[in-house]
């Protein structure tokens, strides 16, 4: 039976929210966050139309984005973001706000306070 799922702020209804992957490499502008996710769905793979729905939450930092990997939409729910496009103008995302960054996105991604979001990746 395929049924709908809520996306609940505090992550998984039995399990909350876990560690991600540290961020790490040379693209890294402050030193590396604490990063928490939960992943409330997800079919595919990296290489195969990958779907990925969750939330996610990090600490203040900035990294420079070589190329996006995948197409995403973000809601803000706590912190804000500023994403700055090589070339282009810096745009500020705040509580309640959507966007949308595609794959291939150059430019700066940073954050100066705590930041949850929902996130929806195609990839």
């Amino acid at each position: 039976m395929i049924e709908t799922l809520l996306l609940e702020a505090d992550g998984l209804p039995d399990s909350g929210m876990g560690e991600w992957q540290q961020m790490l490499g040379a693209d890294l502008l402050t030193s590396a966050p604490l990063e928490r996710n939960a992943i409330i769905y997800q079919s595919g793979s990296e290489h195969n139309r990958l779907v990925k729905i969750g939330v996610w939450e990090c600490e203040a930092y900035a990294e420079h984005i070589d190329s996006y990997p995948y197409d995403e939409y973000m809601r803000v729910l706590t912190g804000s973001v500023m994403i700055t496009a090589d070339g282009g103008s810096t745009k500020t995302y705040l509580v309640g706000d959507s966007f949308f960054m595609p794959r291939g996105f150059k430019g700066i991604w940073k954050q100066t306070e705590t930041m949850k979001k929902y996130f929806a990746i195609y990839g």
